[in-house]
């Protein structure tokens, strides 16, 4: 879907580039020539050299008024496609972003109907921001044809919005790479670098990189307390908290929890069920879940799993048949483990093909719980009680690999 490597040519080139970063009239001009099929030979003919207009659909160099109006008669553009060309919209875009206000959709979806490469990069970053649901594969390789060709702030635009595409779909060492790449821009955007860190942060948690997280969390906290950025502070405190719950002894983050007076009685008390799951402890993760499990998907989740663990499966199907249809929002990894606990409770016989299918070669997590990591170890299991005793090594060999793995993400 993603190729990072050739990003990663386009991230050097724009880290490369020196004063140019305004000039797009030569991006549009190399957009309408390939929308009409035509050659660089065609549309210089009788105009300019092919070498000059070479140069100008790259913004090496800014037109003159003589050779555009004859190269805009040529492509039949209007007045307003190069005015659009030249806009700041893309500039307001990223203001916005920056101070977590709204895109509306007044302000954008004059853009929505034109096909020039910028209106695409508007649409695209509109929908996403914006939790739109559409195929970003046919539009990020429309966009990625021009990526040489963006000013400064668009490819920041594209980079970042792309980066919040991947967290949503669980790519989280993408995510990693491509903030860990916009972090070398000299950007003057304060409070967007600080989300920009935070989101590579939450990323590195999300990865289950202990190493790193122990490395950039405190820096991360500094910089957003720094622009005063006091929601996001609080999130990474929580993010954190909950990332350490698997490590600290029950003492200890005992201690920590209550060291954060903005957690309210729901998130302490999911963040204990998290620390008591991670040391075998599942009556006390009933304990701490019972009466929040219809609260959020995730609370209910790993009420279930507990309950599997105590192979307590009458409860947990009654729960399962009783609550199931409050969670309208299900992301894709909490309906896997759904009809995974579903189907174990029934005694499915296609259990073992269901798992093999939905979590072999593929990678996903859950907002804090690791649902990768206990589905994995149910296959191991499934595998050993069938005296598949080869295949659940190799599953054991798989689990140790992706924790060595997240070690090395930087």
């Amino acid at each position: 879907m993603i190729d990072l490597n050739q990003l990663g040519f386009f991230i050097s080139h724009h880290r490369n580039r020196k004063g140019l970063a305004g000039q797009t009239i030569g991006s549009s001009l190399k957009h309408y020539r390939l929308q009409k099929n035509l050659t660089l030979e065609e549309v210089s003919d009788g105009i300019c050299s092919v070498s000059y207009l070479s140069k100008l659909e790259n913004n090496l160099l800014i037109p003159t008024d003589k050779y555009l109006l004859q190269l805009k008669d040529k492509l039949k553009l209007t007045d307003l496609n190069l005015e659009f060309a030249e806009s700041n919209v893309i500039h307001q875009m990223l203001d916005a972003i920056e101070n977590d206000d709204l895109l509306k959709l007044e302000d954008y979806e004059k853009f929505f109907e034109q096909f020039d490469y910028r209106s695409k990069l508007i649409k695209y970053a509109y929908d996403i921001y914006n939790h739109i649901e559409f195929d970003l594969s046919i539009i990020y390789s429309d966009l990625i044809i021009y990526a040489s060709q963006f000013t400064t702030d668009e490819f920041i635009l594209f980079l970042y919005v792309t980066a919040l595409y991947l967290y949503k779909e669980s790519y989280f060492k993408k995510v990693v790479h491509l903030t860990k790449s916009l972090l070398t821009f000299e950007i003057d955007r304060p409070r967007f670098m600080a989300k920009v860190k935070y989101l590579n942060t939450v990323s590195l948690y999300r990865c289950g990189s202990l190493i790193q997280i122990d490395k950039k969390y405190q820096s991360t906290l500094n910089m957003l307390i720094d622009r005063q950025m006091i929601n996001y502070v609080i999130e990474l405190q929580k993010r954190y908290l909950l990332f350490l719950s698997k490590y600290l002894n029950i003492r200890e983050l005992k201690t920590k929890i209550n060291g954060l007076n903005h957690l309210n009685r729901e998130e302490k008390h999911y963040i204990k069920a998290v620390g008591h799951f991670s040391k075998g402890n599942y009556d006390k993760v009933l304990e701490f879940t019972k009466n929040i499990l219809t609260k959020k998907s995730i609370y209910f989740i790993i009420h279930l799993c507990a309950l599997d663990k105590l192979k307590k499966h009458g409860v947990l199907l009654d729960l399962l048949t009783k609550h199931k249809s409050l969670f309208k929002t299900l992301d894709k990894h909490e309906k896997i483990i759904m009809e995974y606990l579903e189907k174990k409770c029934r005694k499915d016989s296609t259990l073992l093909n269901f798992l093999k299918t939905k979590i072999m070669g593929t990678y996903f997590t859950s907002e804090d719980f690791d649902y990768r990591q206990y589905l994995l170890g149910e296959l191991k299991n499934l595998y050993r009680d069938k005296k598949y005793y080869k295949e659940a090594l190799k599953v054991s060999e798989q689990i140790a690999d992706e924790i060595k793995e997240a070690a090395k993400i930087e």
